[in-house]
């Protein structure tokens, strides 16, 4: 159970990584489009 749960979490730590990069380029289209 709990190396299930590392895996999980680890997975998740993942996931958030790479939707908060994506948002910082979706950020920074918008920044170039509107200067």
């Amino acid at each position: 159970m709990p190396l299930a749960a590392g895996k999980i979490i680890y997975h998740v730590e993942e996931l958030f990584v790479k939707f908060f990069f994506n948002f910082l380029e979706f950020l920074n289209l918008k920044i170039k489009l509107y200067i």
